[in-house]
């Protein structure tokens, strides 16, 4: 009989960062989390205690930071976050990754930028 296919393993490097907002000072930002199937979810948001939850199918939730969230993922597809009214993969189904959504100086056009990005 035919057998499935098999993903290959994820490996690092295969989230892109993207970039969800511009702005001339690194303010404030929230961003909305929407889960769409159980997971375990780890966030750090500046530098308060790191907290921990697992989340059912079509919880949401948000976390307001000054400078930039930590997240740690048991399956990056399972959830999407929104900032500024855009929606966001945070990774593909069944991947374990960790992303940082922080402000970075844009040396060249002197704006911050807020960027979505894999953390090694």
């Amino acid at each position: 009989g035919a057998t499935a296919a098999v993903a290959p393993p994820m490996r690092a490097g295969t989230f892109k960062t993207v970039t969800a907002a511009r702005a001339a000072t690194a303010e404030p930002f929230t961003v909305s989390f929407r889960i769409r199937t159980y997971c375990l979810f780890r966030f750090l948001v500046d530098t308060k205690p790191r907290e921990e939850r697992f989340f059912q199918k079509d919880e949401t939730f948000q976390l307001d930071a000054k400078g930039r969230i930590t997240l740690w993922l048991s399956n990056a597809g399972a959830i999407r976050a929104t900032v500024g009214g855009a929606e966001y993969e945070l990774g593909r189904s069944g991947e374990v990754g960790t992303r940082t959504i922080a402000w970075r100086k844009d040396i060249a056009s002197g704006d911050y930028v807020l960027e979505i990005a894999p953390l090694y």
